[in-house]
């Protein structure tokens, strides 16, 4: 729920405007460019505000706009907020501020669930993290909320196909300073299915990454490193699981342990695109950043 720099963001916005956007192969697939059919942004529906412009929102069910899901497994709703002037030159950008009525700021978003005969759900979601009153959007910083379906519920939900949608309404925000409207994303598809036997090594692999994920957002560090390993023991080369575990260690403070992985996960990235084009700038980006912590013991 923390602001970040909006790197793979500006490039999913670069790609719905027709630039130029290299495809990128890196730790986890990549989530498509959040667009609509007749590829216009991410906020779908919007009522006009005397605050300016609305924020971009895209929403993704484990990282994906068409996710495949399974009872029994968790599901993670990610929702992502870019300021719409991201292009613009930061002097030209005034900042959008999100707020709710009151406590953090995502208590000002609701995640519509619909079936495809159109019915409305309640998946229990659990928001995951620990947001901030506040949320600012300029033309370099932009943020995320998450949302957790366990395990549990997720075995309760009948097979079928769902609709999402992250609503956002800051209509009622305390804070006078804070962007006031409403504002959506573009649905997102989650096909709902049981378990099937024998899981192929995609479909196993694809298992442990959402549940690594999911303990990962919940603070439960060691169940993550736990399903880490056994992704990589069962997978080794596994880029995802090499990255996976690195950003997990460098999290617990294991710098260097950290590092010996991210060095392998690059490794292996070379291996399998030898004729890649471009290198996997994100995990170099991870590598560069834990050798400047390093340099500074």
């Amino acid at each position: 729920m923390k602001t970040f720099r909006a790197t793979c963001l500006v490039a999913a916005f670069l790609e719905f405007l027709g630039a130029a956007c290299s495809k990128r192969q890196e730790e986890n697939p990549p989530v498509p460019a959040p667009v609509t059919a007749d590829g216009q942004p991410p906020s779908s529906k919007t009522t006009p505000s005397d605050g300016g412009p609305a924020p971009a929102i895209s929403l993704s069910a484990n990282g994906s706009r068409h996710a495949e899901a399974y009872r029994g497994w968790p599901i993670i709703l990610e929702a992502s907020f870019l300021h719409p002037g991201v292009l613009e030159k930061p002097e030209d950008v005034s900042p959008i501020i999100l707020a709710a009525r009151q406590g953090p700021w995502p208590r000002a978003i609701h995640l519509e669930v619909k079936t495809a005969q159109g019915g409305s759900l309640d998946w229990s979601l659990e928001p995951a993290g620990a947001p901030e009153t506040t949320l600012t959007l300029d033309a370099k910083t932009s943020g995320a909320a998450a949302w957790l379906v366990s395990p549990e519920t997720s075995s309760r939900i009948a097979e079928g196909t769902y609709d999402l949608t992250a609503v956002l309404d800051t209509s009622e925000a305390s804070l006078a300073s804070a962007w006031k409207g409403k504002a959506a994303s573009v649905p997102v598809t989650v096909r709902l299915a049981s378990e099937p036997s024998p899981l192929n090594p995609a479909l196993e692999e694809y298992k442990h990454r959402v549940f690594a994920d999911y303990y990962g957002l919940r603070g439960e560090r060691q169940k993550a490193l736990a399903e880490a390993d056994a992704w990589l023991a069962r997978f080794p080369a596994s880029i995802g699981g090499l990255a996976l575990k690195a950003g997990l260690l460098t999290d617990a403070g294991k710098l260097r342990e950290a590092l010996a992985l991210y060095d392998q996960a690059i490794e292996a990235w070379s291996k399998e695109n030898p004729k890649a084009q471009e290198p996997p700038r994100e995990l170099l980006r991870k590598r560069r950043a834990l050798r400047n912590e390093l340099m500074k013991e």
